[in-house]
């Protein structure tokens, strides 16, 4: 809420690593304001307020950071920096933004659709699709000055908050680089709010493009990741995504405070006697304090009503105990907040004349940002600091207030739990604003608690916040954010056609043609074909059917048939073809020079297919529209037309089932597609695939394209030998090191693969 002056002094070194600057790189940060404004009134850029800012600068960097930030005047960097004294490692560079593009994304889109959606406020959203284009243009406009401002190679950038989410996506549009992470300083919201934002597929898909997102709160970060699953469909650890052959990390950075320059400042004489003044003026009494921006979010309207909750169920408080409520003003212009600020000062005017008396004001009201030295002192004064927040991505006041205290008589924090501060205050004491009576009680308590328990709780709290800076936040960042640069290089190619004439791909073709022997190893559905709503509606296309036949006899590739398919349904597919083929993931071979086939199969299955039949036809019965698909070595439930989320958790359930229920027979499960599925241990593309490199062919002039769609096709590609090609359909992560976004890319690949 405040901004401590900046020190002079270096701060010390890490305790936990070397700075990021024996690691070589300049830190660009970007974040929708710039670290200082234009005072009208001084007539002077000043540093603007904010964690944000007081991080940066007290973080242990010695190279330089710019900081690129949006404004709509025509500023020069020059006199921005002319004005500034911070430190001089911090280049300010303005982008001017047309007032006209501004206040469309500003205003109507972050302020009005993702603001109050983000903190659950969805009443007051204000859907704008215009407003979107201009969010879109504006992020655009963001990430064409950073290609020209950065270098891949030097830079590490920190784009800051909803504001700029598209921006690594922008970036990757112009040019393939790493080091882009993203924090979000707001809460993220439940599936089951974000899923009411019309554009939220293309925000997700855009953050993805990340190398590293970073949260405030572990719920933050859990609500980010079961959204993530439920809108596209991708699952991910509790750290890490991997998404487009790229691997993005999560993690919970929160935030902290400059707090040996709020301590070291809070012990000035300045305060000191700032402090003596209050104390005279209020005497004996006890004095609750409030701080806060006006905004709905940090419900002001709820702690007004457990003050007047107060002073109704506990008499003897009357006259005894005032509340002193600063309210910072915000966004002044606009009518939802200038209707919230009369809301509230008529609340406060009730309240004060229902308990007040000629010489007793329950509520000191003061609209208006205070001074630094000033604040610091009502923080001494006060026996209790009250924020009763409805969403707050963190709430640094209460973080300043544990700061700012003095042993002697020191002040407790009441927090509502709805803030992400809450969870690295264990020692505050968390409260639920909406419950106005149990609020007010545990106000009551904390008023006539024992000084010293309050101050060892304080104690505690404040050896954390020692420890763990506003500077330390920052670098703790930008350490991991380097990390998953390194990590984030692509391990997967992606086949765009069509394809240069120097590409990388046709010289893998060119190497593999040049082998004796050539096969094709191909899964079927997903693959060859598209999935369909019933496993007995899938055949292979006439075109497709011919690209296979031609590889086959003109270009001398044999063509395998690999799937999870039953040898019944294969043969219907392909007994006119001379392919080869392996049934149930390689359970079972046909040979055709043999013209039979071969069960590679030697454990009983009799011993565990009625067991895992047993449990799928419980949730069969209980998941509509899912059935049952019965095979030789294996079961598979699909869910591929079930309702999408109730689908889903069943299967994680039927899942967990049948790895306990089978974990001593010779049976396997995997997951796939919108199926669960239970097979013999045998049945495996990998160990079919080590199988036929053994059994079927030269394997010291002999090569293998392979590709496949399916969780079961992983195994299939660790099996291959460096030389061979392996190719994934679809976005999932995978062990392949070539891609088709696809299944319509597959034809052209196989014609691809007959010409090139």
């Amino acid at each position: 809420m405040w901004q401590a002056p900046p020190s002079k002094s270096q701060p010390p070194p890490s305790k936990s690593q070397p700075p990021l600057a024996e690691r070589g790189k300049r830190w660009v940060v970007v974040s929708n304001r710039l670290p200082a404004h234009y005072d009208t009134r001084k007539r002077k850029f000043v540093i603007s307020s904010g964690g944000l800012v007081s991080s940066l600068l007290g973080v242990n960097y010695q190279r330089p950071i710019l900081w690129l930030g949006l404004t709509t005047e025509s500023w020069d960097a020059k006199e921005i920096a002319a004005s500034l004294k911070i430190s001089d490692r911090i280049e300010v560079v303005p982008l001017t933004v047309a007032a006209e593009l501004y206040d469309p994304y500003y205003n109507k889109f972050c302020n009005g659709v993702l603001w109050p959606l983000l903190h659950y406020e969805t009443h007051s959203v204000s859907w704008d699709f215009d407003a979107w284009q201009k969010y879109q243009k504006v992020n655009r406009l963001v990430a064409t000055t950073l290609l020209k401002l950065t270098s891949a190679n030097d830079d590490l950038i920190w784009v800051h908050d909803f504001h700029l989410m598209l921006v690594a996506a922008q970036l990757r549009l112009k040019r393939q680089r790493q080091g882009v992470g993203f924090f979000l300083h707001v809460p993220f919201p439940s599936y089951e709010i974000f899923r009411q934002l019309p554009f939220r597929s293309a925000i997700l898909r855009a953050l993805l493009n990340f190398d590293l997102i970073g949260f405030h709160d572990y719920s933050y970060l859990m609500h980010f990741t079961q959204t993530l699953h439920y809108v596209l469909g991708i699952n991910s650890s509790f750290n890490r995504i991997h998404f487009k052959g790229r691997s993005v990390d999560l993690g919970v950075y929160p935030v902290s405070i400059p707090t040996a320059a709020i301590n070291k400042a809070a012990r000035s004489k300045r305060v000191k006697e700032i402090c003596a003044n209050y104390r005279r003026r209020f005497r004996d009494k006890k004095i609750i304090l409030g701080v806060d921006r006006l905004d709905y979010i940090k419900g002001i309207d709820l702690k007004l009503d457990i003050f007047h909750a107060f002073l109704q169920g506990y008499p003897d408080y009357r006259s005894k105990v005032s509340l002193i409520q600063v309210i910072v003003p915000s966004r002044t212009d606009v009518p939802a907040y200038q209707q919230l600020k009369e809301n509230i000062e008529g609340r406060i005017g009730y309240i004060n004349g229902y308990w007040g008396k000629a010489d007793y004001v329950p509520i000191y009201y003061i609209y208006n940002s205070m001074q630094f030295h000033e604040l610091l002192a009502l923080c001494q004064l006060s026996d209790a600091l009250l924020i009763t927040s409805k969403r707050d991505g963190m709430n640094l006041v209460a973080l300043e207030y544990v700061a700012a205290q003095m042993p002697a008589q020191p002040g407790q924090v009441l927090l509502s739990e709805f803030a992400g501060a809450v969870s690295i205050m264990p020692n505050a004491i968390a409260i639920n604003p909406w419950h106005v009576e149990k609020s007010a009680a545990q106000l009551q308590h904390a008023l006539q608690e024992d000084h010293e328990i309050i101050a060892a709780r304080n104690a505690q709290m404040l050896d954390y916040l020692q420890d763990y800076t506003g500077g330390e936040w920052a670098d703790s960042f930008m350490t991991d954010l380097l990390k998953s640069a390194r990590r984030s290089v692509k391990l997967v190619e992606d086949i765009n056609f069509p394809l240069r004439k120097n590409s990388p791909l046709l010289e893998k073709i060119k190497k593999i043609k040049a082998h004796r022997q050539r096969f094709l190893f191909v899964d079927f559905d997903g693959t060859l074909v598209p999935i369909q709503p019933r496993p007995e509606q899938a055949a292979i296309a006439a075109e497709t059917l011919q690209a296979l036949t031609t590889l086959q006899a003109q270009q001398g590739f044999a063509v395998v048939i690999v799937s999870g398919r039953d040898r019944n349904f294969l043969w219907q597919q392909f007994a006119s073809q001379t392919f080869m083929l392996a049934a149930e993931h390689g359970a079972e071979y046909y040979d055709r020079q043999q013209e039979c086939w071969h069960s590679l199969v030697s454990s009983p299955q009799d011993s565990w297919l009625p067991l895992a039949l047993q449990m799928m036809e419980y949730y069969r019965q209980r998941v509509p529209s899912s059935f049952i698909e019965k095979k030789a070595y294996s079961l598979c439930w699909h869910y591929r037309n079930s309702p999408v989320l109730y689908a889903t958790y069943q299967a994680r359930k039927l899942t967990e089932e049948l790895e306990f229920g089978l974990a001593n027979f010779p049976a396997v499960v995997a997951s796939g597609k919108r199926i669960v599925e239970a097979k013999a241990i045998e049945a495996s593309k990998g160990a079919f695939t080590g199988w036929f490199i053994k059994n079927c062919m030269d394997a010291a002039d002999a090569s293998i394209v392979a590709l496949g769609d399916d969780q079961t096709d992983e195994e299939l590609f660790i099996a291959l030998r460096p030389h061979d090609l392996s190719i994934k359909v679809g976005m999932e992560e995978t062990k392949a090191a070539w891609r088709l976004s696809e299944q319509q890319d597959v034809l052209t690949f196989l014609r691809l693969l007959i010409s090139a």
